[in-house]
């Protein structure tokens, strides 16, 4: 995706980090111990080990087939609370009000990194697909400012940002 919005990039680096296999993610694991003299055990990448059956294998199997692609669907839905719908009025592409709760935007973004790391694994194509448009429809949603939050830039007669904790926004 060709964008420059600083939301974009951030989301953008994000599914990068999750993919990364060389430089400062060379140890490939979540947080980089490689240099640390008093490890004992080291992280191995995404990508580097599988599950080839059993419990742990089903899980996975069926959250790549399943879980994450209902999530999307579910997600999409304008009556679901954690939902896409908030962040596509913002970004102008429906006409509508905020709906659901404070936290429906981190749910989205959730997603993202669930499907991101699914990715790291796979290379899905479609799955690659989806997050473009979900990265894309959040950085229109983005204020000029940087500013990101739906239940406030959808209400911004009853909150105003950063005054209650409560709100999510964090």
């Amino acid at each position: 995706m060709k964008n420059n919005h600083p939301i974009t990039l951030i989301l953008t680096a994000a599914v990068w980090a999750v993919t990364a296999l060389d430089g400062l993610a060379a140890s490939k694991g979540i947080v980089n111990v490689s240099a640390s003299p008093h490890v004992k055990f080291r992280t191995i990448g995404l990508d580097e080990a599988r599950w080839t059956g059993g419990f742990w294998a089903d899980r996975w199997d069926m959250d790549r087939r399943v879980t994450i692609p209902n999530m999307k669907q579910v997600m999409e839905l304008p009556t679901n609370s954690a939902t896409f719908y908030n962040l596509r009025v913002a970004a102008g592409e429906i006409q509508g009000k905020f709906f659901g709760n404070n936290w429906s935007d981190g749910d989205c973004y959730k997603w993202i990194e669930a499907a991101a790391s699914m990715y790291a694994v796979t290379k899905d194509p479609e799955l690659d697909r989806q997050m473009d448009e979900a990265i894309a429809v959040i950085a229109k949603a983005q204020a000029p400012d940087g500013y990101i939050s739906t239940q406030i830039q959808l209400q911004p007669d009853k909150k105003s940002r950063w005054t209650d904790i409560q709100n999510h926004e964090f």
